[in-house]
């Protein structure tokens, strides 16, 4: 069970995980928290704040993303603001969903380098793709998280 799955389940069970200030994890409402899901969350802590990290670097995107969908919905689709948001969701969730299984992949596709320093390598050659294509802080953003996970990762195994 990967990180995505995790969340899902957790919010399947009522439970809403974010990063809190200090860098750990919350988790919300306390009352729902079972042991079991608690032992979940434990094991799979740092996959976790590295998924949730994540997450919120690609928040200002999908945000984006949303407002110009509802956008092109309402005014040359027809719908109403309602309707146009409730689709937008719907294809956001969507986005975000690609965009974090992209981000899996590559970042799967890194690991398989057996040298660390070859791994570096693809890192550096990501970032550099990742500024081209996003912009700069964008960019820079994704590829720390990248750097990040593939770090993490890399431990693991």
């Amino acid at each position: 069970m990967g990180a995505r799955d995790i969340l899902d389940c957790l919010a399947g069970s009522g439970l809403r995980l974010s990063l809190d200030p200090s860098g750990g994890l919350r988790v919300e409402p306390k009352a729902a928290l079972t042991d079991d899901l608690r032992l979940l969350i434990r094991a799979n802590r740092t996959d976790l704040l590295a998924a949730l990290s994540a997450r919120e670097a690609t928040d200002d995107a999908a945000l984006e993303y949303f407002e110009e969908r509802a956008a092109v919905r309402e005014f040359e689709g027809g719908q109403n603001r309602p309707a146009a948001e409730g689709a937008a969701r719907a294809e956001t969730e969507a986005y975000r969903r690609a965009c974090w299984e992209r981000f899996q992949a590559a970042a799967d596709e890194i690991l398989r380098i057996p040298s660390p320093g070859g791994r570096e390598r693809a890192l550096a050659h990501y970032r550099a793709r990742a500024m081209r294509d996003r912009g700069e802080q964008r960019g820079e953003i994704a590829a720390v998280e990248m750097a990040a996970w593939v770090r993490h990762r890399a431990t693991l195994h």
